[in-house]
């Protein structure tokens, strides 16, 4: 499970999980009063060359992709799963994480200084419809509206 699933389903950082597992989880938020049921699919690759399948791109609604700004390997990675889905139409929210860890950068901020141009080396054309987010805290990094 990843540090980002676990702070999503329990609300809180736990520093202790296993984190190359996948799994699939079901959670209900509030949406506007209304509950929102989300099945959320926590993918643990165990190589670079372990891709989403065919499979899992057509049974998600959408696909957060995290990269590690501590680890080059991350970023390349995320970089060919987003050359793997440019043709579909799901869409695509890409999470720098770990942003806490300046001092261990190894992504260049350079490489990220613009999202459209960041999402274009990714994906080509169809980052017209990606979301970049960036976060200060490794452990809150996802969205907060």
């Amino acid at each position: 499970m990843n540090s980002l699933s676990v702070r999503f389903l329990t609300r809180r950082y736990i520093g202790e999980y296993d984190h190359k597992t996948e799994g699939r989880y079901k959670h209900e938020v509030l949406v506007d009063n209304d509950p929102i049921l989300y099945e959320i699919l926590d993918t643990c690759p165990k190589s670079d060359n372990d891709f989403p399948t065919n499979d899992t791109i057509n049974w998600a609604d959408g696909l957060l992709l995290v990269y590690s700004i501590n680890d080059r390997k991350s970023f390349s990675y995320l970089k060919k799963v987003g050359a793997l889905i440019s043709d579909s139409d799901i869409p695509v929210y890409v999470v720098a994480n770990k942003n806490d860890m300046e001092l261990c950068r190894a992504v260049l901020a350079a490489r990220r200084k613009s999202k459209h141009s960041l999402l274009e080396r990714m994906l080509g054309s169809k980052s017209s419809n990606l979301r970049l987010y960036v976060r200060g805290k490794s452990d809150s990094a996802l969205p907060k509206d």
